[in-house]
């Protein structure tokens, strides 16, 4: 429901940000359920794949925590389909009954604009990576020619 009100306002993008060390397994396997969810700020409780609807780079709090690698140079921009299961942060953690408080810490890292999945998305749903410092969009391949 929530996704089908975030297309219709005109918002035809969700963002995908990693690093640069990531770039061949993406080309081969697309966007895989590796980031952790965690409902309390300690357990794990789910891998998924994390996306926002904030474009750019440069507001993403959570990029700079651990300070080994430069988390937002490659940004992909998927397709929100509803085929892929994807959540607001907020309507997940609320539907798994996280802690509050720790939902609420997660305001300090941009969680208002956190979507995610636990589902593997596949490179057509993938519109363009884009690579900071280099013009332009570079072009993804799609496996069935689309």
């Amino acid at each position: 429901r929530l996704l089908w009100q975030f297309i219709i306002k005109g918002n035809s993008m969700l963002f995908h940000f990693t690093s640069g060390d990531r770039a061949e397994s993406l080309a081969r396997d697309g966007l895989l359920p590796l980031g952790v969810v965690t409902l309390d700020g300690r357990n794990l409780h789910r891998r998924c794949v994390w996306l926002t609807d904030e474009p750019n780079p440069q507001l993403q709090p959570w990029a700079h925590l651990d300070g080994s690698r430069d988390k937002t140079l490659v940004r992909l921009a998927v397709e929100p389909d509803p085929s892929l299961g994807i959540e607001r942060w907020f309507e997940y953690a609320r539907a798994r009954r996280a802690d509050p408080r720790w939902v609420g810490m997660t305001l300090a890292f941009g969680s208002e604009h956190w979507w995610l999945t636990e589902l593997r998305v596949p490179l057509w749903f993938v519109d363009s990576v884009h690579v900071r410092g280099q013009e332009g969009k570079v072009g993804v391949a799609h496996p069935h020619g689309v």
